[in-house]
């Protein structure tokens, strides 16, 4: 996010993921106490735990209280984890323009991966 004289580095010389990590970048100029202009840079991240936390909770993935929210909750901890890889690789697909299927997003529909143990 800096360059190598440790100044901020323009948005659109940043990295696609670097810009997607940013949620918002605050600039406040002040006069310090000899007189001089002071900017002040600050520049909050997306809380990635807290995203990751709520996608857990809205798919069931807790124990507390998803029998009765979630049709899934049946499943081994194995499929889900296999179901939760195939909706983020449709979502890496949508992001890069590729195409999996045309059928409607069904969480039901998405194949089982096959992970070794």
């Amino acid at each position: 996010m800096f360059d190598e004289d440790g100044h901020l580095k323009d948005i659109r010389d940043l990295d696609e993921g670097v810009r997607r990590a940013i949620a918002s970048v605050e600039v406040t100029t002040k006069q310090d106490e000899h007189g001089n202009t002071v900017t002040v840079t600050r520049i909050r991240l997306c809380d990635k735990l807290r995203a990751l936390d709520a996608l857990s909770r809205h798919l069931g993935l807790f124990e507390e209280g998803n029998k009765n929210k979630w049709p899934y909750a049946e499943l081994s901890d194995l499929e889900r984890v296999n179901r939760l890889a195939a909706l983020f690789e449709r979502a890496r697909a949508r992001r890069d323009g590729r195409v999996i299927d045309t059928e409607p997003v069904s969480i039901s529909s998405f194949p089982i991966l096959q992970f070794s143990t």
